[in-house]
């Protein structure tokens, strides 16, 4: 309902959700037996670990969604994408490093706004997956794929767009190596 409040005809009494039920199969909270059971061995640790790790606790996701007048699309393909949610893991399987054979980045050329949440755990992860896929955004595309170049804004076409992206990093606690990442990156 929440991504469907984002539609542009929002105001609609009627629309759908594609592939909702993958997305709840593939992300869900499991059964009842099973949230019961890792509910059990999640506050035997403490409260705070059983708040962070409560659910599915996948390291590698990526879902595109597609925003259309009347229904929003899960796992639409990111060339046709409005929003991409993912995990710096996910993306980086798709991005790869520069020299990899099969990059792929054209997707990312467009981000307009990138939202970092929980930096302070993603800090006790691999970080270079996250600045790999930063370091491949906004950059000019290595094939159209079909793109309405009279829709390009000025900053795109004259190589700016990185100038145009909003990165917001949300952490807990404030570290120098967020904060050069941020200097360097964002």
């Amino acid at each position: 309902k929440t991504l469907l409040a984002l539609t542009p005809s929002a105001q609609a009494p009627k629309g759908r959700v594609d592939s909702l039920r993958k997305l709840r199969e593939g992300f869900g909270p499991g059964t009842k037996d099973e949230r019961a059971s890792d509910r059990k061995r999640l506050l035997a640790v403490g409260q705070d670990h059983f708040e962070r790790f409560e659910g599915n606790t996948e390291d590698h996701f990526r879902v595109g969604i597609g925003m259309h007048s009347k229904y929003v699309r899960l796992f639409a393909p990111f060339y046709a994408s409005d929003i991409i949610v993912a995990s710096p893991l996910g993306l980086k399987m798709i991005v790869k490093s520069p020299g990899d054979k099969g990059r792929e980045t054209d997707f990312l050329t467009s981000v307009e706004v990138v939202i970092i949440d929980q930096m302070d755990y993603l800090q006790m992860q691999n970080v270079e997956h996250l600045e790999t896929v930063l370091a491949a955004m906004n950059h000019s595309p290595f094939k159209s794929r079909g793109a309405d170049f009279t829709r390009l804004r000025d900053p795109y076409l004259d190589n700016l767009h990185k100038f145009t992206r909003q990165t917001v990093m949300v952490s807990a606690v404030a570290t120098p190596e967020a904060n050069a990442a941020m200097a360097r990156l964002g």
